[in-house]
């Protein structure tokens, strides 16, 4: 289903880029030419005369590369982000692991009747009447 409305929304958006270059057609094959005047001696220039549409098509181009660029380093970022927290989960799973180990060999486990011994009876609230 999700494959389908993607192709769906992509025949609509090529329905609407010749639709809009047919009723623009006039305005679109119109020439320009761009003249850039930095007033300085001999530092004029001047492109050729091309259509809008190709100003348009670079235009578009220039933005596809530049979100690429945006993907790649956001990409790159969080592959980085998860190597340091793997490397840091790996560091703290070691940790938790020695401190076990280092408590399984320094003290043995009480067995249930010695430590019944160690903690004296309480006697409850309505057996001491004092309370």
């Amino acid at each position: 289903m999700l494959s389908f409305v993607r192709k769906l929304g992509v025949a609509l958006v090529l329905v609407f880029v010749i639709l809009f270059g047919f009723q623009n057609l006039t305005a679109l094959s119109t020439l320009v030419r761009f003249r850039f005047d930095y007033y300085v001696p001999g530092w004029v220039f001047v492109t050729p005369e091309f259509p809008v549409v190709f100003l348009l098509v670079a235009i578009f181009l220039l933005g596809m590369l530049v979100a690429g660029f945006q993907g790649f380093y956001e990409s790159l970022a969080r592959r980085l982000d998860i190597r340091k927290r793997d490397r840091r989960i790996r560091d703290l799973e070691r940790e938790v692991a020695e401190l076990q180990a280092q408590l399984d060999t320094a003290a043995p486990k009480p067995s249930s009747a010695s430590s019944r011994a160690a903690t004296p009876e309480v006697p409850l609230l309505e057996e001491n009447p004092t309370l």
